[in-house]
């Protein structure tokens, strides 16, 4: 018995020295500077075409309000982004009332029968 004592004491020690050198090299690692072999890259500027800025400018609106209109078909009369909003709201109903309902009627009819009684113990 003091043996396997002694040698869980070790161990525990052991572990606390582990513990105290990780969180002392993550320190010492949090307050390194960041050092990257990449070296930084001269970018040079790109040709200016002043006709090109206006011609995307002009078709830029014309995307922004196409965009929208064809991302989500509508769901039986709703939009698609309100369709896509309360989905997880309606299955989170539907877990609800398969998962939870029957545990709650159930001690509702406890409740209203007179058997919760014999699960209460004490003055409540």
């Amino acid at each position: 018995r003091r043996r396997t004592s002694a040698f869980l004491q070790e161990l525990i020690l052991t572990m606390k020295t582990a513990c105290v050198l990780a969180a002392l090299v993550a320190t010492a690692a949090a307050f390194q500077l960041p050092q990257s072999q990449v070296r930084s890259v001269r970018m040079q500027a790109a040709p200016t075409d002043n006709a090109a800025p206006a011609a995307v400018a002009g078709v830029l609106p014309a995307l922004m309000v196409a965009a929208p209109a064809s991302a989500l078909p509508d769901v039986g009369g709703l939009p698609g982004g309100v369709a896509l909003t309360f989905f997880p709201l309606v299955i989170a109903l539907g877990v609800a009332i398969l998962v939870i309902g029957p545990g709650a009627i159930q001690q509702f009819q406890r409740v209203f029968t007179g058997q919760s009684a014999k699960y209460m113990k004490g003055d409540y």
